[in-house]
């Protein structure tokens, strides 16, 4: 274990003098080499190449350009991209992409645009042969000047962020020591594809810290790297896009009516408009009165399922009592359908309207949010202090230490 330590220390030495971490700095596509047009990059003066060495950050997003959108590339579903990296330097022409002993996997999100909020994973790649370090994902980047990704055929069209992403693994043998190179493109894809994605996962929160796909010993007993043991790339599975139909589909349909009326009309007409008014009358009659029986009650099935307390982030919600967090709101919302929402602004923080707190009873106690989680007022706090103080982010938590609670 020693020799780990002092190789961590050697390595961390060597990159105090060379300063060679590494950042995207094109996406080429179609013969095209680009520099950072559609990369959300960093504030000015910012270094652009370091890691991000906490899973917790809000800069696992997309490092610190975070939220700030840049005009989209104009892309098409199944259109592949090659990401090009080089080192820390700004100017992109550093001497390296990548120390070689940052092993590690590469990985693509995608969320819609340009809030990007909700991410499916669309790519990853770890080691290729256990045992063989030169297969890692990382490797291969040093030897190509980056890596290739290809957008799935089914992509829905519309605007969408991609956040690209290698892990680096040489220290991540102690908790919080991986490193995370994170960045994101602006695109809008075009066609008309529709679809839902699946699975989600939202950064941060994505990872946890501890699972094996970040703190993972990649050395043996003498220090040198094996890559023997089996790795597992975080972020869960590979996911995609549910079709809900398209464009195309109904075009055929038209014309299909249209040549045959006259052989159909004489056999249709006989047979259809028997069955269809005894059907059509009785079951019209009865329709009405369910169904202004369900708008007059529908308040009492919403308050029923209201009933259901403590829901966790982005999960349904009719009002903010419902949410541990506090905040039942559309923001952030890809389906504009109300939900939980983690560091919600307040002020629509305004929940369906079909119920009011008063509605819902018994009304649980609140108070169980723990320091830092999101909160929208004091009494949900454990320590009952809902305050930005301190904040990294700008939005409220359960604070410790201050008395300038809501």
């Amino acid at each position: 274990m020693l020799s780990k330590y002092l190789l961590s220390l050697s390595v961390l030495a060597w990159f105090s003098a060379a300063n060679a971490h590494t950042l995207l700095w094109g996406v080429d596509n179609a013969g095209i080499k680009t520099g950072l047009r559609n990369i959300r990059t960093n504030n000015p003066g910012d270094y652009q190449g370091d890691p991000i060495m906490s899973v917790y950050s809000s800069e696992m997003r997309c490092n610190k350009a975070g939220g700030t959108p840049v005009t989209p590339r104009t892309v098409n579903p199944g259109q592949t991209f090659f990401f090009r990296f080089v080192n820390g330097q700004t100017d992109g022409s550093g001497p390296e992409i990548l120390d070689p002993s940052h092993v590690g996997p590469c990985l693509v999100y995608a969320a819609p645009g340009p809030a990007a909020t909700e991410w499916v994973k669309l790519f990853h790649e770890g080691i290729g042969k256990k045992g063989d370090v030169s297969s890692w994902c990382t490797r291969k980047l040093i030897r190509n000047g980056g890596f290739q990704f290809t957008l799935p055929s089914n992509m829905p069209a519309g605007r969408w962020v991609l956040r690209i992403e290698l892990i680096a693994l040489h220290n991540a043998f102690e908790e919080n020591s991986a490193q995370m190179y994170v960045r994101c493109m602006d695109i809008n894809v075009t066609g008309s594809n529709t679809g839902v994605a699946s699975p989600i996962v939202h950064f941060p929160g994505a990872y946890s810290g501890t699972e094996p796909g970040i703190k993972y010993d990649l050395y043996g007993d003498d220090g040198n790297v094996q890559a023997f043991r089996d790795y597992i790339i975080p972020g869960g599975p590979v996911g995609g896009f549910k079709s809900t139909g398209s464009a195309p589909p109904p075009s055929p349909l038209v014309p299909s009516p249209s040549p045959s009326p006259k052989a159909v009309s004489p056999v249709a007409s006989p047979k259809i408009s028997p069955v269809a008014s005894p059907k059509v009358s009785p079951a019209v009659s009865p329709v009405p009165s369910p169904a202004a029986i369900s708008i007059a009650s529908a308040p009492k099935p919403t308050a029923t399922n209201a009933l259901k307390f403590n829901l966790k982030d982005w999960d349904f919600c009719d009002i903010n009592a419902q949410c541990v967090n506090g905040c039942c709101s559309r923001e952030y919302s890809h389906d504009n359908k109300f939900k939980c929402t983690p560091g919600g602004t307040r002020s629509k923080c305004t929940g369906t309207g079909l119920l009011t707190a008063a509605a819902v009873s018994p009304r649980p106690q609140l108070r169980n949010l723990k320091e830092w989680d999101f909160c929208t007022s004091s009494s949900q706090c454990a320590n009952e202090c809902c305050s930005n103080e301190y904040s990294d982010d700008g939005k409220f938590k359960c604070t410790p230490g201050t008395e300038n609670c809501l």
